[in-house]
């Protein structure tokens, strides 16, 4: 076993724990060591590289892979590692083969990416759709489905082309790729139904005209009669993210924690682990920030591996109240 100096220290059972010194000299963990943070009933939180963690997983044991990794990005964030987007494509590529043997056959991959522009131009970059054909034509995804997240309260970016010049839209969506290794994932729409519009009840109570449609579709009497307690989603959810209270805010700043700055709403693990996961399925988050998926799997009961290389965000994202039990830091190398 290797060992990190100064900063393990081997106790009378022969464990590896962290030491004192090792909030001072860690922030991001070194390549290879994974260190336990939390041991929960349903799952764990690793202080580790998604490369180290996708080592030890099991072929054929994951439900779902579910994540936001970090991207190229034109201003370069504090969890952006400042590759190339040529770089930043492979690295990504990279990831994606080695979770594919570790997915089950009826289980899935759902990538959330954002878009970049062109450095010092109004236009955009392909970096996303270079992922996706490196994924489906290369590694052998199947893509399932594009699923776009609208957060109608982003604030307009970038800047200059679109509230300096005004020359470009406020760009407010997001892509989630879902792929799969097979053509026939699992999958439950009925799972995810939102609630009917006003005018769709009224269909439910008085029916609709029938008669052939000027589509060539022939509506019967009893067309659109049967209420199955909601509408099946659209591919676009609409979520903000603009919450400022909520308990992981609370206590980030309670515990003087900076919170993750890319965190993506509650409702979107919820409906991505809803729509292709049961009670009991294995949920992997490999850039796990803020814990948002650990927690939302907590509340759903799922089983669930997350890692980060961040020691910072972990710290924060632990705070979170379905994840606020004893601590367990155990470190050893992969």
């Amino acid at each position: 076993m290797s060992k990190l100096r100064g900063l393990t220290a081997n106790d009378a059972s022969g464990v590896w724990r962290l030491t004192d010194l090792s909030d001072a000299k860690l922030e991001n963990i070194r390549p290879g060591v994974i260190v336990t943070i939390i041991e929960h009933p349903l799952g764990v939180v690793l202080w580790s590289t998604a490369e180290a963690v996708e080592q030890k997983l099991d072929d054929r044991s994951l439900d779902l892979v579910l994540t936001s990794p970090p991207y190229s990005l034109t201003r370069p964030k504090e969890y952006d590692d400042g590759l190339t987007e040529a770089e930043h494509v492979k690295w990504l590529t990279e990831r994606a083969a080695a979770w594919l043997p570790k997915i089950k056959p009826t289980g899935s991959l759902m990538l959330n990416l954002g878009d970049v522009w062109v450095p010092g131009e109004p236009t955009m970059s392909l970096w996303q759709e270079r992922v996706l054909l490196n994924l489906v034509d290369r590694l052998g995804y199947k893509l399932v489905q594009k699923i776009y997240w609208e957060n109608a309260a982003k604030m307009p970016q970038p800047a200059e082309w679109v509230t300096v010049r005004r020359i470009r839209l406020n760009h407010s969506v997001e892509n989630i790729w879902w792929l799969s290794p097979t053509s026939m994932p699992k999958a439950h729409n009925d799972q995810v139904l939102v609630p009917y519009s006003a005018s769709m009840r009224r269909t439910l109570s008085n029916g609709t005209n029938a008669g052939t449609r000027p589509s060539g579709h022939v509506v019967s009497e009893k067309a659109f009669q049967a209420d199955n307690g909601g509408s099946i989603p659209h591919n676009l959810l609409i979520a903000s993210n603009t919450a400022s209270n909520t308990p992981y805010l609370r206590r980030c700043r309670e515990a003087g924690i900076e919170p993750h700055p890319a965190r993506f709403p509650a409702a979107l693990p919820e409906f991505a682990i809803k729509l292709t996961t049961d009670e009991g399925d294995l949920v992997f988050d490999p850039f796990g920030g803020s814990l948002q998926t650990a927690e939302t799997c907590v509340a759903l009961n799922r089983r669930f591996i997350t890692c980060d290389r961040s020691r910072h965000y972990l710290d924060g994202g632990v705070l979170r109240p379905l994840l606020s039990i004893q601590p367990q830091s155990q470190a050893c190398a992969g």
